[in-house]
């Protein structure tokens, strides 16, 4: 996945790290993304890679912990919530459908997940309407 393109003002939170948010073996996402396009424009995605096969229930499950995660952090301030997956290997397409029609929550906010080939631009799938 590149971050050609995507905004300078960013942080990325590697959660596999130990000293990030979520640790042990509790379920989460690979990555949180902020980012900050212009002051008026904030971006929050939380960001799972994926090699193999894509099981459906188990990345909304670690979309969905990457979210709860941030809502702490983001606090009142408004973002453009995008949860992403990026899959590297062939998927079956039932496993895509479900995906591409799953919701994560952040706060009161339902989002649709929005898949990507890994080596795509992150850029592209957070601009690109649902």
């Amino acid at each position: 996945m590149s971050l050609e393109g995507a905004p300078e003002s960013r942080i990325v939170i590697d959660l596999d790290k130990p000293s990030s948010p979520l640790s042990g073996n509790m379920t989460r996402c690979d990555y949180l993304v902020f980012a900050e396009e212009r002051a008026e424009e904030n971006w929050f995605t939380p960001l799972e890679l994926k090699k193999g096969r894509l099981r459906p229930s188990k990345v909304v499950a670690q979309l969905q912990a990457g979210a709860r995660a941030a809502v702490e952090a983001v606090g009142s301030r408004s973002v453009n919530f995008v949860p992403v997956v990026a899959s590297g290997g062939r998927s079956h397409r039932a496993d895509l459908t479900k995906l591409k029609e799953a919701k994560v929550r952040f706060g009161d906010r339902p989002k649709t997940v929005r898949v990507m080939r890994c080596g795509g631009r992150l850029v592209d799938v957070l601009k690109r309407e649902n």
